[in-house]
């Protein structure tokens, strides 16, 4: 039995970008233009958010 593909998306990431990505960092301006990018160039958030802390 063939595996189920993916729903499609309103786009992907371009050629030679990998299918998917991690983004860490401290919750700041920047990451949050760095999310912005990522989903301008198609990606798709998944699951929910998660938080560490190693102090």
């Amino acid at each position: 039995m063939p595996l189920p593909s993916a729903p499609p998306t309103a786009a992907a990431p371009p050629d030679g970008m990998p299918s998917y990505r991690l983004l860490t960092g401290p919750d700041d301006a920047a990451f949050c233009r760095r999310l912005s990018d990522a989903l301008a160039l198609g990606y798709v958030l998944h699951g929910s958010p998660a938080a560490t802390f190693n102090g």
